[in-house]
């Protein structure tokens, strides 16, 4: 599995499984949650024994409100995450799929998440994980060629 980030000496990392999105409007659209930290593809944490395609459907309710059907899997690969404020340093795991949002069905309960849509150059720059930017990479391989224009 293909692995970013960096693997600071003297740590133990635990590893965190993590079901993620990527979701596309019909006028190709690229929906990103941002929160203060940063651009995140929309998903989460699995719970023990949940499956991947579950844990999504269940994250996107709880951050959105709606409401999805998972698709095809892209892909898996994951990330070194080190120190934050709040969080021991840890691996993610993240399984991708692509995704369809259906209905709003209620409010999200996690409200300092805020969902963007973005064209696909500025989503990509916009990630915050390089083991997100490569999962929409890999479903929209053009994505890797985009350059930027300020």
């Amino acid at each position: 599995m293909i692995t970013f980030g960096e693997k600071l000496p003297g740590f133990e990392y635990g590893e965190r499984h993590g079901s993620y999105g990527i979701i596309v409007s019909e006028n190709q659209l690229i929906a990103l949650i941002k929160l203060p930290q940063g651009h995140y593809l929309p998903g989460g944490g699995i719970n023990d024994n949940e499956p991947a395609t579950h844990a999504l459907e269940r994250e996107i309710l709880e951050e959105l409100g709606f409401n999805c059907r998972v698709h095809e899997y892209i892909g898996s690969s994951r990330q070194f995450v080190n120190i934050t404020s709040k969080k021991y340093p840890h691996i993610k795991v993240g399984h991708f799929y692509h995704a369809t949002l259906i209905e709003k069905v209620c409010n999200p309960i996690e409200m300092d998440h805020q969902l963007e849509w973005h064209p696909l150059e500025q989503a990509r720059h916009l990630l915050r994980h390089e083991f997100q930017r490569w999962a929409l990479e890999c479903a929209y391989p053009s994505a890797q060629n985009i350059e930027l224009h300020a």
